[in-house]
Order: structure tokens, then sequence, then C-alpha cells
């Protein structure tokens, strides 16, 4: 059973050094990082964050003026 889930324990650990964008979501006591994938569409970010703001949630954008190319 071991040598089956080996290709799964290097598949995680290589995805772990990969660098890509996360939406990281604060709730009381626990906290969760959702992956966005390699190139996000910077439009469609500003307007899930547009109407996620309307609704009452805050969201720090900011890494959207650094990073991420239209």
């Amino acid at each position: 059973m071991g040598l089956l889930l080996l290709p799964v324990g290097a598949w995680f650990i290589v995805d772990g050094f990969r660098k890509r964008f996360y939406f990281e979501v604060a709730i009381d006591k626990d906290e969760r990082k959702f992956p966005l994938g390699n190139n996000p569409d910077k439009i469609q970010l500003q307007k899930f964050i547009k109407i996620a703001s309307q609704l009452g949630y805050h969201i720090d954008a900011t890494i959207l003026d650094r990073n991420i190319d239209p």
C-alpha cells in the first residue's frame, strides 16, 4: 500500500512548492486557502471582490495591483 501512495505523496510535496495565488478565507476559528490556478483573470477577480464587498465581506486585494497583469 505504501508503494501505491508514494506518487501521491511526491505530488503533494511538489505541489506545495509551486508558486500560485490563493484566496485565504478566515472564519471565526478556522482559516483555509483555496488555489486560484496558474493565471487567474484579473477582471473576474475584481468583479468577485466587488460583489463580495457589497455583501459585507472584507477582502484584501492589494496583491492584484502588484502581481497580476491583465
